[in-house]
């Protein structure tokens, strides 16, 4: 049952990515698909759900701050705070890590594929290619949290 929860996790996360990349757009309901599979978690393991749950709520907060300065969108901070639930406090710091790093090398390559392709004569490209465009930082967290699950470093997955 384990491995049906991973997979399931691994999916959102890839949908996730993929719907940021896309549309720039992490809707309430994918973020409330992530509280639901973490639901079932303590009942396949033993995990401390309530420091978990304190650390995704210290980390909303951090994210509506970040969020009403502009810095990260709204999605990216709902979603910042449900990966850091299913981190826990053993987790935590190689999550919000790991996000930076994913971070600025999804940066940088899109500016550097950006730059390149402001100079090719081309009609139409997707927002994501678009010069000024914002970085879809949802990808960078769901890597993180899809990189921690496979690395077994999440509570519950660490066999």
């Amino acid at each position: 049952m384990l491995e049906a929860l991973a997979l399931g996790l691994s999916f959102l996360l890839v949908f996730t990515a993929v719907l940021d990349a896309w549309r720039y757009l992490i809707p309430n309901w994918l973020v409330g698909l992530y509280l639901l599979l973490y639901l079932l978690l303590p009942f396949l393991q033993p995990v401390d759900w309530p420091m978990a749950l304190l650390v995704g709520m210290v980390t909303l907060f951090a994210g509506f701050g970040l969020f009403a300065m502009r810095i990260i969108g709204g999605g990216d901070a709902k979603l910042l705070a449900v990966a850091a639930l299913w981190a826990g406090p053993p987790a935590i710091l190689h999550l919000l890590m790991l996000s930076g790093v994913f971070g600025g090398v999804l940066a940088i390559a899109l500016l550097l594929v950006r730059f390149v392709l402001s100079y090719l004569p081309l009609s139409r490209l997707p927002r994501l290619l678009m010069v000024r465009e914002p970085i879809p930082y949802g990808v960078a967290i769901a890597g993180a949290l899809g990189w921690l699950l496979h690395m077994h470093r999440l509570p519950g997955f660490m066999f």
